[in-house]
């Protein structure tokens, strides 16, 4: 399965498919949800935590560090689930980026990532978010999904 990894900010969109993410990774990041109690925020590496939100074709998810929110990420793998989620980041980017948010600029399935102004100031966290919010998404998303 290919999917789109689509930066907000920048408007740089990267094809990636399911064979640039590892089984073990996956195995790995699903062990860290399923042992994550729900509603608690998920713990991951340099003091960030994620909090999740998942339901049937889709997700969103922040990643922060203490009070920063760092990046916001959300997927889908159909156009129903799409139209939800790209209305769900627009509200939260519009804020940050008023003028650069063009509506539908990849098609599903999707990753989308939105980095906050805070970012600059966890460069450690942004050093794997990208590689990161990738796999999430082909756990999430794609055909590896248990």
């Amino acid at each position: 399965m290919e999917i789109n990894h689509y930066t907000i900010n920048t408007q740089h969109n990267r094809v990636s498919g399911t064979e640039d993410v590892r089984n073990e990774t996956i195995e790995y990041l699903t062990n860290l949800i399923r042992n994550t109690n729900e509603g608690d925020p998920i713990e991951l590496l340099d003091g960030a935590t994620m909090e999740l939100t998942t339901e049937q074709g889709g997700y969103v998810a922040t990643i922060k560090v203490g009070g920063d929110v760092v990046l916001a990420t959300a997927g889908a793998c159909n156009k129903l689930q799409a139209k939800k989620i790209w209305k769900t980041m627009l509200k939260i980017a519009e804020p940050a980026l008023p003028d650069k948010v063009e509506p539908f600029p990849v098609q599903p399935p999707f990753i989308l990532d939105l980095l906050f102004p805070g970012a600059l100031l966890h460069q450690d966290i942004l050093s794997w978010t990208g590689d990161f919010t990738r796999c999430l998404g082909h756990l999430l998303l794609g055909e590896k999904q248990k």
